[in-house]
């Protein structure tokens, strides 16, 4: 699975001062508005904006069976100073890829594979992949990556926080505490100043038994839309799955916000979770767990919402672990 959504950011990548000024260039990336060129991340599509690539290895495309490795392996940064990315992230002492004499494939503290890519040069890593047919996502109204969550191992959390901080100028967004059905989880989100480019990194504290069954660590890919809802429709009509939520979700749902009810029925209806703070809304719905740990996510930020959501996290595991063990009984 590949996927990509453009460059970073309209400003430069910020450094660390104390750390990274003294020991690479500051490296210079372009904006980008170019929009989706292709699309569906389970065959490989491609996607233009701030750019993160993620691949997925032994994906079983089946969606009623769930075996197999999937995993995000790579991310892709899009921009034109490649080697001075690549020298910030050997600064860090980040191995790079023996597959790639460039050294501009560089890996994370977590194992997850950079790789700097130019989108304006000769794109020779898609050649990897086979394209897909426009038809497969036009008219869904997913519009870029949004952002990607990576589960972290215990003792990498800081050091991959800091990392993608130091060598990509990401700044911390938000950190959160949760409970899960399997423990107690903390999340990190770190971004680009204008927000279009968002790494969500989470760790177990606390935990007792698997995420779901025979599902390790989670991860997932998140794509941004301007209508929630017409993008459900159009994926449900295309036989995509979408994750069933509890009905008492929505009951607590109108007790809190007060939504108005034809609106809470949409919802219903496709999966739809909410969340609102100071000047902005969150819509979002989810996928099952594909294979062993990926599933995805659909998001519609309106007004200056800039937060993940997590305050249904817990219902969107205990969802995934109920669809997960009904799909294996």
């Amino acid at each position: 699975m590949a996927t990509r959504i453009g460059r970073l950011s309209p400003s430069a990548v910020r450094s660390t001062e104390e750390n990274i000024a003294a020991r690479a260039p500051p490296v210079a990336i372009e904006s980008s508005e170019e929009g989706v060129r292709s699309s569906e991340t389970t065959s490989g599509g491609t996607f233009r904006m701030p750019t993160i690539r993620s691949r997925s290895t032994g994906l079983n495309e089946s969606s009623s069976v769930a075996t197999g490795v999937t995993e995000i392996t790579s991310l892709g940064i899009d921009s034109d100073s490649q080697q001075q990315l690549a020298a910030r992230a050997a600064a860090f002492l980040a191995p790079a890829s023996p597959r790639d004499g460039s050294g501009t494939t560089v890996s994370a503290p977590d194992g997850t594979t950079l790789q700097f890519c130019d989108s304006a040069g000769q794109e020779t890593w898609t050649s990897q992949y086979d394209p897909v047919a426009e038809d497969v996502w036009a008219g869904t109204g997913l519009t870029r990556i949004d952002h990607v969550a990576l589960t972290q191992p215990f003792d990498y959390f800081d050091e991959a926080a800091l990392f993608y901080r130091a060598v990509l100028g990401l700044a911390p967004a938000s950190d959160t505490e949760f409970a899960a059905p399997f423990g107690l989880v903390r999340g990190r989100a770190v971004s680009d100043p204008s927000g279009r480019v968002r790494i969500a990194l989470q760790r177990t504290l606390l935990r007792r038994g698997e995420w779901a069954p025979a599902v390790p660590e989670p991860q997932h890919v998140a794509f941004a839309t301007a209508d929630i809802f017409a993008t459900a429709r159009v994926m449900r009509d295309r036989g995509a799955p979408l994750l069933t939520v509890s009905n008492n979700y929505y009951e607590d749902l109108y007790a809190r916000f007060a939504l108005h009810p034809g609106l809470i029925d949409a919802m219903r209806e496709f999966g739809i979770l909410y969340d609102r703070e100071e000047g902005g809304e969150f819509y979002h719905l989810y996928t099952p767990v594909y294979g062993s740990r990926v599933f995805f996510e659909v998001v519609q930020r309106v007004g200056s919402y800039g937060s993940y959501g997590a305050a249904n996290s817990a219902v969107r595991m205990a969802a995934q672990r109920r669809e997960r063990e009904n799909r294996l009984t």
